[in-house]
């Protein structure tokens, strides 16, 4: 490296060491907390960490250790060049890094030649995996390169992603957690090269492999292979490209993660395993193992009749017999049988299913946890040194941090006494360390005061009376162990500690907060609770002998290597899983205690991983539990900062003239001096042997601030001699030459000395007065400007005037300007009045154009120059009070009385009720009861009080103006509000109503007056001063009548106490308290009401909290807690496009007009909102990628915090309501504009509402895909192009002559256009906006679509088909179309109606001509996500793109009900107009060239389709199977109808009982359902009102808005209020009808479902035998036995733990919550009375009639309702409808018509008729008629046309030519003959004769 070179990179060290110069510390904060100066202080601690981490500075020191601060995003602090600046740097000479770190530590490793570890430590997602990559990549770069040591260094590298791919997951917390520990040994040799490592892995989370919460993902590398494996080796393996189709993939609910790659990390994967040594035939082994578990959980198994487990062969068990190498048999055995020594023999004992399931489970966890010990060992084989001799080592720690879940089990445990284990080292270390520095030092050692957690170690880890022992004993112990009979042991031995706690020895208080299934730990951290259950089964994890000695049988050679044969005998009972935890630990840190230690501090600023944002509370609970606090006062209790004299003398000599430039003596002596000279105090400091200890920071930072000022001064001295030397040497120059005259021309001369002594004095003079004048003048001029700047640079008028060469007069007047700018604090003179005139008339004219503009803006009021202070104030009082006159004067008599109601209340609350500024912006009613609510009793009751007008003085005259304002008549009560009143004894709530008159306060109950209060006798009201609703009535006990006090609740209660105060004239009584209030029980009697700070929802919206709810279902409760509608919002309108645009506001939360609203979509997208007049606030919803309900979060401080939560339903455009969005009139115009035939103007319409303007903009928008489809980079764009027009005048329509787009624009073939105001800038996104429908952007496209549009299109459709040819083929893997038109409108599972190809709605088939319907399928296939598109005529039958233009077509990029993903295909509706859509306008609308299209879009027919099965609950309730059988059930409860454990769905009824206690049926009520991860929906009947009411996830839906919605694993379809359809992923559907007052509910299952269903419906397997099946898996014997079914049914009430409905009011909680779920008290009626003389027979017998007549008469004469009967029948017949609907059809599949020929016939199913004819020329061959045949083939055989053949012809008339010939030839023969003998004439007749 160059001179030059070495002097830049010091520079940049200089200018990086700013930051460290401390000058900066009040903006970025301090590098080091030592130099904190309130280092106590836990909040100064806080704002430090907060200020750097916004200057985006992450790392901060507490001394050597590093705290690091995830930012979540890239910063460019990791660079090559940022490791070469910190290699051989002093620590603290840069800003903390944490290269810094890793080059200190290497470098004192070289220097001391010992041994170091660095100890990363933090929870998951704070950095720590990070961390340790960054110090490896340091390492690497900085070490010495060899090729031995690269392979070494390469080898390090990339072991990491093979650890993580097999140790790493994601967890809700993190996309890439450790779990599990590592600490990594670096070898070096003596010249610091990395030669070698070693590997030691920790408690892998082993348990994730069978089992993964909801968010959560199983390990990477199952992924991975899956999703990246080659094609030959997942054959190979037996696996399908599909993660969902895997049981240990799919339990999370999330295989796929859109920020995870599982394609690359996998390639990345085989390349590290390549490179770290591992040989193909063990790469194939380690893969196969994978594969097997992942086959090992698809394995199902079967009860046989004695209830044992069965395998059936199946292919999981093929595959993982073949690829662990286990023969299939002795597979099966040890998965289902135990094997037990009995004395001498061995017993096989079978499990149950139970069992099997867990043998299973524990064989796959084993397999996978030994693999991957066997992976660690391979690693260390490959990164061993070879090399003996003594080496140093640098170990990295990268280990779980402490972990508090809101439910802890065996592994937090686990984790968090890790934590405390190396918690104890840390701070024996760090003692150790600071202990051993003073000693070195010479420096006395002060004793450091700290929390020694070794009680809580030995609380755990005591042998025989620690936790851990006591668990392992009851693990051990013979007899019935379990996980509470361990919990009573721990009471019972450690009850007593300080640090131990349970529900049982908790006190009252305490007890609350614990389940009796918990203990609780105080760690040093903080007080974790953990549940005990599962603590023995996961301490034991025990794997039976046989699954052992099944491994050992393996042919793969990993799993033979970790079931080695010679494993010690299974009899003795391995080491616990705790225990094997425990010696681990104890050997790390003895491993670690020979090292000396470094430490990363790893923090997470936020819970959402998103940068910029600092979560206080989170990061405070890290830096308790990482003991950062602890740390620091261990660093702080003796000297804050100590350094070196040689680095402290090097930077401070510049302070002290003797140490100044150069100190000649010892470093000590010069820092002697130095601080003598500083005159630091004797307590200040000490004087070590090689370092100075400075106490106090702020001793340092005096030191450090002198030392800028003196550096400035040092310049400005450096700067001067530096140009004194540039001169000089300038001087120097000029000289020489004159020298070298006189030089020469002494040999011309004989005066050579005169000559040079006359020359040398003249130019000596000559440049001295030179020099003198120009130094003068340089100096003037520097005056001159250094005065002006300093007087004038704030007069822009003299510059300006100055600058324009003013006359001299001018200059005078503004010369006396700016003497009046000097004097213009003085008195007013001469010399300053023209100037201070110019002030005062600009300040007024300023004034006028910035006065405020209402009341609420009085504080923005222009700040005054000092002249003008006095007159600014009176003007401002004097416009204030003009104002608020002229609004009072507007005000309406009602406002008024509003307002003088509002500060009443004001002057009673205001500063003293926390949630009285909540109640400010609510506006007071008149009353909140109706005058016809109130029972007519009451008001007869009260009538007699006619109002008086109080006339007395003592009332306020607004008091008596309200007064008179509210009366309403001389009898009517004055004010009446809902209320709760508490029982005095017991407080037991009830509903009452509270009315005030002008004499007294009534507490009525419906007909009742429960207590009449006088207001005479009223002596107080009080009220807390925290945020409740209640209060209380201090009554005078005098009267006998009298109750005592009256305690309340109510909603109102500002409203109702300040009407009150008023009509009573009581707000004197109304007192606010703190604490406790006392009340009279009764007379004699007191009580008290402690008020506390109850719970908030802030941050909590959806939990259950221990005093109040924050949960969907506390409204209807009356549990939410007070701030419930403030912080768990809904908005209105609560749905709008996925473009964006929509203002939607928030309901019933309250918020300043001053607030500044961010409103925060889906954690990502920020929208700016606002507050409108009335105090709601509003938000814009943004351009969204996607459907469905997105999470919501608002702020009301500009973003800093974000404390509201909600929901916002993003809907696809297309499907929107017309008055949410911008029409195209005319649409089809629009979309073939500048085709033949098609032009003029275009226009489009809106509602006027949507955008809130006076002027529009009319904007285009484009819309495109771009990258290789479906590779990683493949991305969608919505993107502003150019606007169509401004200031458009906001009328609701717009029209316009189209011309092509121009700056390559017309290049954009799809998009939408956008209506927003005009104030916007162009394409500003995410504001006020009314967008059209997605389409065709034909009329703005290129002149060459004007010109020619069939070649333009033609070529499109060309390039089209291109690209289809290289982009995979998605038609296998898409669901087949039903067969009929009957099939596809039953098949709503799967299946659902096209946009406007709707039969019902008048089939507006534009694109499918001679359709009538048209269905999608509503599931996207599997890998490609392609869709399915189906269309059939007016007959029923299919209609194929084969035969007609207008048929179904398949979708590359699928249309409807997709999930919410924003990646194509899956960009709702968008992605299908890009690949399905536009291709067709290329191809079939705007040119003639289908056959492209249909070549790769052609239908699909129906052979492979299978239609699913159907079953029924319907009446009282009656029940039809799967299978069909019929039967009814009457219980009362909670039940399942149909799960199924494969497909993990459940669907749940409830039943309540038919209206009238005589009436002994039930009916269905309410159905709940869920598919594996799922939203939870419930379908039932709204409480007293005629439809269904919808609830997702206990939540009310509203289906006002949108009838489709997108939900988590499930798409709900609800086009009327009594009809609603739900659809799941795996195809099954639920349609829920209200039939009068009760349920219809059909159950729709695929064929893939067979075998595998359980419930009321039945068993779906065509057997009707076993369809009933109680839950044990008896079968019902007697299936026409009523009592034998009712018993049937009740085995089938769901278990309390599985159940998945709402229980949302009193009557749900007390009849099905707290009560078993089924009700054995409610015994039907099991039989259909008969009496002739019942008068409902006559109507029983007119009802019902045919099959559904048992079910009809039951439900009329025991139900007792003729409807509900007529109901039942009309339910019956549907569903016998909907079951022949669904019958399998027969059909021969699609015939082609014969080239050169016709086809008559368009039907393929059973019966249908094809004929055959060819074109003129052409004969026939084959059949003319084909038939489809029974056995789905056709009739006859292939028809094809050919032409006539000439070749018969042609040999006939050859034939006839040659006889004919032939018979010539003879006859002239004969003749010739004749002639020639001339015989006689004898001889003739002879001849003829003979003849």
């Amino acid at each position: 490296m160059s001179m030059e070179d070495s002097l830049d990179e010091r520079c940049n060290r200089i200018l990086k060491n700013m930051e460290a110069s401390l000058t900066a510390r009040d903006r970025v904060g301090i590098q080091d907390f030592v130099l904190l100066d309130p280092y106590t202080s836990e909040t100064a601690f806080l704002e430090n960490l907060r200020k750097r981490f916004h200057e985006n500075l992450i790392y901060t020191y507490i001394g050597t250790l590093l705290v690091s601060v995830n930012p979540y995003k890239e910063l460019d602090i990791y660079s090559k060049k940022q490791m070469d600046t910190y290699m051989g740097v002093n620590f603290f000479e840069l800003p903390p890094h944490i290269y810094a770190l890793a080059d200190n530590v290497f470098r004192t490793m070289q220097s001391e030649s010992n041994n170091h570890f660095i100890l990363i430590s933090g929870e998951s997602g704070a950095g720590k995996t990070e961390a340790s990559k960054k110090i490896l990549q340091f390492y690497a770069v900085s070490c010495p390169s060899t090729k031995l040591l690269n392979n070494v260094r390469d080898r390090l590298l990339l072991s990491n992603p093979v650890l993580e791919a097999f140790g790493n997951a994601k967890t809700l917390k993190n996309n890439n957690s450790s779990r599990f520990g590592k600490y990594m040994d670096i070898q070096f040799d003596h010249q610091g090269g990395a030669v070698g490592g070693h590997i030691l892995s920790y408690l892998l989370e082993k348990s994730r492999v069978v089992h993964q919460n909801h968010g959560e993902r199983n390990f990477h590398i199952f992924y991975q292979l899956v999703e990246g494996g080659e094609e030959d080796l997942l054959r190979w393996l037996g696996l399908e490209r599909n993660c969902t189709k895997y049981h240990f993939l799919v339990q999370g609910g999330c295989a796929k993660v859109s920020s995870i790659n599982d394609k690359s990390d996998w390639k990345t994967v085989r390349k590290a395993l390549s490179i770290i040594e591992f040989s193909e035939s063990e790469t194939e082994h380690l893969f196969a193992i994978i594969a097997s578990v992942l086959h090992l959980g698809n394995v199902k198994f079967e009860a046989n009749v004695q209830g044992y487990a069965t395998l059936n062969d199946n292919q999981e068990m093929h595959w993982v017999s073949k690829l662990l190498g286990i023969p299939n048999q002795v597979l099966k055995q040890g998965l289902t049988h135990r094997k037990i020594e009995a004395k001498t023999e061995e017993v096989l004992s079978p499990f149950s299913v139970d069992h099997a399931v867990y043998a299973r489970d524990a064989l796959a966890k084993a397999i996978y946890g030994r693999t991957f010990n066997w992976l660690v060992n391979k690693i260390n084989e490959s990164l061993a040194n070879k090399d003996s001799s003594r080496k140093t080592v640098i170990g990295l720690l990268d280990i779980y941090g402490f972990e508090v879940f809101n439910l802890n089990s065996f592994e937090q445990f686990c984790i968090n006494y890790c934590n405390e284990k190396l918690q104890q080292l840390f701070i024996q270390l760090t003692l150790k360390s600071e202990q051993e520095e003073y000693e070195t030092e010479g420096i006395e050692w002060e004793p450091v005061p700290y929390f020694n957690n070794k009680i809580i170690c030995e609380l755990v880890e005591e042998k025989f009376r620690g936790i851990i022992s006591l668990l392992d004993e009851e693990c051990l112990r013979p007899g019935e162990a379990t996980d509470l009979t361990f919990l009573e042991k721990m009471e019972e031995e450690i009850g007593g500690h300080p640090h131990f706690m349970t529900h049982k020895l908790a006190d009252k208080k305490t007890r609350k907060t614990l389940e009796r299934g918990d203990f609780r730990l105080l760690h040093y951290a903080g007080e974790v609770t953990y549940c005990v259950v599962g603590f023995l089964d996961k301490n034991n994890d025990l794997l039976y002998r046989s699954g052992k000695e099944v491994m050992q049988q393996s042919k793969n050679a990993i799993i033979r290597h970790c079931f080695p044969s010679t494993e010690p005998d299974s009899k003795r009972r391995p080491e616990t899983v705790v225990t094997q935890f425990k010696n681990s630990l104890a050997d790390l840190a003895e491993i670690l205690m020979a090292k000396e230690a470094w430490y990363v501090r790893c923090i997470k600023p936020n819970e959402a991983k998103q940068p910029g944002h600092f979560d206080d509370v989170l990061v405070r609970h890290q830096v308790k539990y990482l003991g950062l606090m602890e740390h620091l006062r261990v660093r702080r209790a003796g000297f804050a900062y100590r350094r070196k004299y040689e680095i402290f003398l090097q930077r401070y000599k510049a302070l002290c003239p003797e140490t100044w430039p150069n100190w000649k003596g010892t470093a000590a002596e010069g820092v002697r001096c130095l601080i003598k000279h500083l005159g630091f105090k004797p307590d200040e400091y000490k004087l070590g042997r090689t370092k100075i200890f400075i106490r106090h920071p702020r001793t340092l930072f005096a030191t450090e601030d002198a030392f800028q000022v003196c550096k400035h001064k040092l310049a400005t001295r450096i700067q001067a001699k530096y140009k004194g030397y540039k001169v000089k040497e300038d001087y120097l120059r000029q000289k020489r030459p004159v020298r070298k005259v006189l030089y020469f021309s002494c040999h011309l001369t004989n005066n050579i000395s005169q000559i040079k002594d006359h020359l040398i004095k003249t130019a000596t003079k000559i440049e001295n007065c030179w020099r003198g004048l120009m130094a003068r003048k340089e100096r003037e001029k520097r005056a001159w400007a250094v005065k002006v700047i300093k007087k004038y640079v704030k007069t822009k008028v003299f510059w300006l005037k100055v600058a324009k060469n003013l006359s001299i007069k001018s200059l005078f007047v503004n010369l006396r300007f700016i003497k009046g700018f000097m004097t213009r604090n003085q008195p007013a003179c001469v010399d300053n009045s023209e100037y201070l005139t110019y002030v005062r008339l600009n300040y007024l004219t300023r004034l006028k154009e910035n006065l405020p503009k209402t009341v609420l803006e009085k504080d923005s009021w222009l700040t005054p120059p000092p002249i003008m202070k006095e007159v600014s104030q009176l003007l401002k009082t004097i416009y204030i009070r003009c104002m608020v006159r002229k609004y009072i004067s507007g005000l309406s008599v009602q406002r008024k009385a509003q307002l003088l109601l509002k500060s009443q209340t004001s002057s009673m609350f205001k500063g003293k009720k926390e949630n009285y500024p909540f109640s400010v912006s609510r506006i007071f009613l008149d009353t909140r009861i109706a005058l016809e609510d109130i029972n007519t009793r009451v008001l007869q009751m009260i009538r007699h009080e006619h109002i008086k007008v109080n006339t007395d003085k003592s009332i306020c005259a607004s008091c008596l103006f309200i007064f008179l304002l509210i009366r309403s008549d001389s009898c009517s009560p004055q004010y009446s509000v809902p209320v709760v009143k508490y029982d005095r004894n017991g407080f037991r709530p009830r509903l009452r109503q509270l009315i005030f008159t002008q004499e007294a306060a009534y507490l009525a109950e419906e007909a009742k007056i429960k207590q009449r209060i006088d207001y005479s006798c009223l002596k107080g009201v009080s009220v807390s001063n925290l945020s409740d609703n209640f209060l209380i009535l201090h009554v005078t006990c005098d009267d006998s009548k009298q109750k005592g006090d009256l305690v309340l609740q109510c909603e109102h209660l500002f409203e109702a106490l300040t009407k009150l105060s008023v009509i009573a004239d009581k707000q004197k009584c109304i007192k606010v308290v703190q604490g406790s209030v006392r009340f009279d029980i009764q007379p004699g009697r007191e009580g008290f009401i402690d008020f506390k700070s109850g719970e908030k929802c802030e941050g909590k919206c959806g939990q259950q909290l221990d005093s109040c709810s924050c949960h969907p279902t506390c409204g209807s409760l009356k549990s939410c807690c007070s701030d419930y509608k403030e912080f768990c919002i809904d908005v209105a309108p609560q749905s709008g496009s996925i473009m964006g645009g929509t203002d939607f506001y928030v309901l019933e939360a309250n918020f300043n007009q001053t607030s500044h609203i961010v409103c925060r979509f889906n954690n990502e997208t920020d929208t700016e909102g606002y507050v409108d007049d009335s105090g709601r606030a509003h938000c814009i919803s943004p351009l969204l990628y996607q459907t469905g309900w997105i999470p919501l979060l608002i702020s009301s401080d500009n973003g800093t915090t974000f404390s509201r939560t909600g929901a916002w339903l993003s809907v696809h455009t297309g499907k929107l309501s017309s008055e949410f969005k911008a029409l195209l009139v005319n649409s089809t115009k629009w979309q073939y504009y500048g085709t033949p035939g098609v032009g003029g103007y275009l226009q489009m319409t809106w509602n006027t509402t949507l955008v809130d303007a006076d002027k529009v903009n009319i904007e285009v928008w484009g819309y495109r895909e771009t990258g290789e489809p479906y590779s990683d980079v493949w991305q969608g764009e919505m993107e502003y192009l150019y606007s169509l027009a401004k200031d458009h005048p906001n009328n609701g329509s717009f029209s316009f002559l189209p011309k092509i787009a121009e700056n390559g624009f017309a290049s954009w073939e799809l998009g939408s256009l956008r209506v927003s105001s005009s104030s916007y800038p162009d394409g500003i996104r995410n504001v006020q906006a009314a967008w059209t429908e997605d389409h065709a952007l034909a009329w703005h496209l290129e002149q060459k679509f004007k010109d020619n549009s069939t070649a333009w299109a033609l070529e499109k459709c060309l390039a089209w088909d291109q690209l289809e040819n290289r982009l995979p083929n998605f038609l296998n893997e898409i669901i087949d179309c039903p067969c009929t038109l009957a099939q596809a409108r039953a098949d709503t599972g799967r299946f659902h109606t096209d946009y406007g190809c709707d039969i019902e709605k008048g089939s507006v088939c534009t694109y499918h001509p001679g359709s009538v319907h048209c269905v999608r399928a509503i599931q996207a296939s599997p890998q490609y996500a392609a869709g399915q598109q189906c269309c059939y005529d007016k007959t029923g039958a299919q209609v194929l793109t084969a035969d007609s233009i207008g048929g179904s077509t398949p979708d590359r990029a699928h249309d409807w009900g997709s999930p919410p993903f924003r990646k194509p295909p899956r960009i709702p509706g968008l992605s299908h107009w890009v690949y399905d859509v536009l291709s067709f306008y290329y191809c079939c609308l705007w040119s003639d060239n289908c056959h492209y299209y249909f070549k790769h879009r052609p239908s699909s027919d129906c052979r492979r389709y299978q239609t699913p099965n159907s079953a029924v609950v319907f009446g009282d309730p009656h029940f039809i199977t799967f299978d069909g059988v019929r039967y009814s059930f009457n219980g009362k409860g909670e039940y399942t109808l149909v799960t199924s454990a494969d497909k993990q769905l459940t669907i749940q009824g409830r039943t309540e009982p038919v209206d009238g206690s005589a009436i002994k049926a039930t009916k269905m009520s309410a159905v709940a359902m869920r598919e594996a991860s799922s939203d939870i929906i419930e379908v039932r009947l709204a409480s007293g009102q005629n439809r269904l009411e919808v609830l997702h996830n206990q939540k009310s839906l509203s289906f006002a808005e949108q009838t489709w919605m997108d939900l988590q694993g499930v798409f709900v379809f609800s086009p009327t209020p009594s009809n609603v359809t739900v659809m799941f992923p795996s195809g099954a559907g639920v349609e829920v009808r209200q039939r009068g007052e009760t349920l219809t509910t059909t159950v729709l299952l695929p064929e893939e479902f067979k075998d595998s269903t359980q419930g009321l419906l039945g068993k779906m397997n065509g057997d009707a035998k076993d369809d009933l099946a109680l839950s044990n898996g008896q079968l019902v014997k007697n299936q026409s036995d009523p009592e034998e079914l009712f018993d049937f049914g009740a085995s089938w009430a769901v278990p309390n733990a599985s159940a998945l409905f709402t229980y949302d009011s009193d009557y749900l909680r007390e009849t099905y919550y707290f009560v078993p779920r089924h009700d054995p008290t409610f015994i039907p009626a099991f039989s259909i009375p008969e009496n002739p003389e019942d008068p409902l027979s006559d109507q029983a017998a007119e009802i019902c009639s045919g099959e559904s007549s048992p079910f009809c008469r039951y439900d009329i004469l025991v139900g007792r309702s003729p409807s509900m009967g007529n109901e039942t029948r009309r339910s019956f017949q549907s569903h016998i409808t909907l079951v022949e609907d669904l019958k399998p059809v027969i059909t021969c599949g699609w015939l082609p018509p014969p080239i050169d020929g016709k086809k008559l016939g368009t039907t393929y199913l059973q019966g249908a008729r094809v004929q055959f004819s060819c074109n003129d020329g052409y004969t026939l061959k084959g059949s003319a008629e084909r038939v489809c045949q029974e056995n789905a083939q056709w009739s006859g055989e292939e028809a094809s046309c050919v032409v006539p053949s000439k070749l018969p012809g042609i040999l006939a008339g050859s034939i006839v030519g040659a006889a004919t010939l032939i018979l010539i030839v003879t006859i002239i023969v004969l003749q010739f003959r004749k002639q020639k003998r001339k015989p006689s004439k004898s001889e003739d007749s002879s001849i003829t004769e003979g003849l």
